[in-house]
């Protein structure tokens, strides 16, 4: 079994986003939140994992980018064969550098002809804690659901909830994102977006008293004939240390069952 791994230096992070200015135009993800404290890893393996049915290699390139949709990190392109893996990792220090206390990361993938999806490839997405080593592990998203759909969901005292929104194709990803509160008003502050080319943004509700039972439903309203070309998810985070304590993705008509 190999296995390829590429971890991020900090000394040339800033020079590969501002060296390489290709966009990626293809992903499994949603944006992802991390502090200077964490690692993002992104993991690739061929399927099946065993070569009990007619095995299939796997090409693809992996990378990262940044809420401007530019390069971010290592980047690795190759051909895995049955048995094999790859990961590449970003280190959350660049955060701390930046001065800021948290970081929105677009995880990419892309196979061969920038197609979103590969009948031979699993990728994954974790981020890892450098001081407690715990890990959240983060749901893939293949699909522009056509009307992206989150559960409610409990925000204390002492968290934010985060509505991520990103356009990963030159396609305008055009929407309003909202939170409403279990009588179904809406609470904290709405916002339009209309962003392409892998630009991405996002919108915070922090835990208040003000919203009885604190439970929130994150609302992701597309613009009326707008086409789907939105990836969302929602972060539950610490508003002390940043940290990440859940993650979302969206449901689907087609996972809540027929209309």
């Amino acid at each position: 079994m190999k296995r390829c791994t590429v971890i991020s230096a900090l000394t040339v992070l800033f020079a590969v986003a501002l060296a390489n200015t290709a966009r990626a135009q293809a992903t499994n993800f949603a944006m992802v939140g991390l502090t200077g404290n964490d690692t993002l890893q992104l993991n690739l393996v061929p399927y099946p994992p065993t070569p009990s049915s007619q095995p299939q290699p796997c090409t693809a390139t992996l990378g990262f980018q940044d809420h401007n949709g530019d390069p971010l990190g290592p980047s690795w392109a190759g051909t895995l064969a049955v048995g094999d893996s790859a990961s590449i990792s970003l280190s959350g220090e660049f955060v701390s550098i930046a001065g800021e206390e948290r970081a929105e990361v677009l995880p990419t993938v892309s196979f061969e002809g920038d197609k979103p999806l590969s009948p031979t490839c699993i990728a994954s997405v974790e981020v890892f804690d450098n001081t407690a080593g715990t890990t959240v592990v983060i749901p893939g998203s293949v699909a522009y659901p056509r009307e992206p759909v989150f559960g409610m969901l409990d925000v204390a005292l002492g968290q934010s909830a985060r509505l991520n929104v990103v356009a990963i194709s030159d396609v305008s990803c055009r929407a309003e994102l909202s939170f409403a509160d279990n009588n179904g008003n809406t609470v904290g502050d709405t916002l339009e977006v209309d962003s392409s080319d892998g630009h991405a943004t996002s919108l915070d509700l922090t835990g208040s008293s003000a919203f009885p039972g604190s439970l929130v439903h994150p609302i992701v309203t597309l613009a009326k004939g707008a086409p789907a070309a939105c990836i969302v998810s929602v972060e539950v985070y610490n508003t002390s240390t940043f940290e990440t304590s859940s993650y979302l993705p969206p449901l689907t008509r087609d996972r809540l069952g027929p209309k």
